[in-house]
């Protein structure tokens, strides 16, 4: 069984991968504390009698610490699934790989450009508006 285990990977997310997935991290987290925050203060403004400041700060603040977990979560999930589905040519495709050197008798030493940068944001994006989306929902009383 030990032997079984060592052939697979013993990371959750590789190393090919874990660049974009901290430079997304990076991004994601500011942007949900801050888009969450907003969105809890204005949904306990409007559904509150009477609001109370601490109240405010604290409803607040914990929903938005939840939200940025969930957001890790998410993001991590994500990048660990990808790293075990994708065949390492399309994972490379997906991080912002260097201009490597094609050698050979037609390639004339040309560089071939295998980066997507802008589709790891694009991936994150989703999961936030996705996240952001669910969250509303919970937030909006149903009656």
């Amino acid at each position: 069984m030990m032997s079984a285990l060592s052939d697979s990977p013993q990371y959750l997310i590789g190393p090919q991968l874990y660049p974009a997935f901290t430079g997304l991290t990076r991004w994601m987290l500011p942007t949900v504390l801050v888009g969450a925050a907003v969105v809890n203060a204005a949904v306990y403004l409007a559904t509150e009698p009477t609001p109370v400041i601490g109240a405010l700060i604290v409803i607040t603040a914990a929903k938005a610490v939840v939200a940025a977990m969930l957001t890790v979560a998410i993001l991590t999930a994500l990048f660990a699934v990808l790293e075990r589905v994708l065949p390492p040519e399309q994972v490379a495709r997906l991080v912002h790989a260097e201009p490597i050197r094609v050698r050979g008798v037609h390639s004339h030493n040309r560089k071939s450009c295998t980066s997507h940068g802008h589709l790891t944001q694009a991936a994150g994006a989703l999961v936030f508006i996705v996240f952001l989306a669910l969250r509303c929902g919970k937030s909006i009383p149903q009656g």
